[in-house]
């Protein structure tokens, strides 16, 4: 009977302090981000397996992010790809990169938006091979962040096998407030980032490697290959308006400024690639333009997707 007594006491306690979190547990805080309960459904999808998901705002039609303003016909198709910031995971359909390079296009050529969040960029190359690339279309290669994230996920997954029960509730009873609060720090707090530099130069040299794939493939069906290197949050100096970004441990990665800050100026030296690094420095000034430590929000996509048309042409 004690033990009994005790159980209930633990229960209840347990669900008077869980709801109690929840009730000051609030919504992450992504600017941009419309309809929140549609986009935490649209971010769960696997789009890798050809899954579909419709909305008001945020659709995927079997695997592909979709475009807005695509003309029924247009000479010349734009194929972009790249992992989750090609994908646009923060923003509606109408604000994606490749919605807005559409609008700037028009009906010179249609966009395809190939994004696929977390590919690397050999998968991207390899999945290349099956899109019907033809005369005149234009292959957007658009990479970095996915390379970053092949180190600084690596690391990650070494510290988070310091904490197996933790990592267990976390698995299977992440909706519960009590467990996001106390393992959330402990899963993603500060990762041994091992040999950076043995580590930046392998990914890089599997990015070149990717690059020259891709454009030999490309420009072999007489179309045009341009590889992009993505901007970065660590780019510059982060600005006032842009510090609760590092200071909330939902939208962060704890050390991953460092693996920029070895990996940028590697990749940066690939041959044939254009350099975005910098790209949004100067307007970062003045204006949000990052959703998170990674993904930009609508006014930066718009700024991407304005670069990108003067690369088309």
């Amino acid at each position: 009977m004690r033990r009994l007594t005790v159980a209930l006491f633990i229960v209840l306690i347990f669900g008077v302090s869980e709801l109690t979190a929840r009730a000051t547990v609030h919504p992450i805080p992504h600017p941009g981000v419309e309809r929140l309960e549609d986009w935490w459904r649209f971010i769960a999808v696997d789009a890798t397996d050809g899954a579909s998901f419709h909305s008001a705002d945020y659709n995927i039609d079997s695997g592909i992010r979709r475009t807005v303003g695509v003309p029924e016909y247009a000479p010349r198709t734009v194929w972009l790809l790249g992992s989750s910031l090609a994908f646009d995971i923060l923003v509606t359909d109408r604000d994606t990169i490749a919605s807005q390079l559409q609008a700037r296009l028009s009906n010179r050529y249609r966009v395809v938006n190939l994004g696929m969040t977390n590919e690397i960029p050999r998968v991207t190359w390899q999945r290349l091979r099956r899109i019907p690339v033809a005369a005149g279309d234009v292959v957007i290669f658009y990479h970095g962040a996915s390379s970053a994230q092949t180190i600084y996920g690596a690391a990650i997954r070494r510290h988070q096998e310091t904490y197996a029960g933790c990592l267990w509730f976390h698995e299977h009873l992440s909706q519960l407030a009590l467990v996001e609060r106390g393992c959330n720090a402990a899963l993603w707090g500060n990762p041994d980032l091992g040999d950076l530099e043995a580590q930046a130069a392998q990914v890089a040299s599997d990015y070149a490697n990717a690059v020259q794939e891709a454009r030999a493939y490309t420009e072999s069906h007489g179309a045009r290959f341009i590889a992009v290197i993505e901007p970065a949050l660590y780019s510059r100096e982060i600005a006032p308006h842009e510090r609760w970004i590092l200071d909330y441990d939902l939208l962060t990665a704890p050390g991953l400024d460092a693996v920029y800050a070895v990996l940028w100026p590697i990749l940066r030296r690939v041959p044939g690639t254009v350099d975005f690094t910098h790209l949004l420095d100067e307007a970062r000034e003045e204006r949000l333009l990052y959703g998170d430590a990674t993904h930009l929000n609508a006014a930066g996509d718009r700024l991407i997707a304005a670069a990108f048309y003067d690369l088309i042409g």
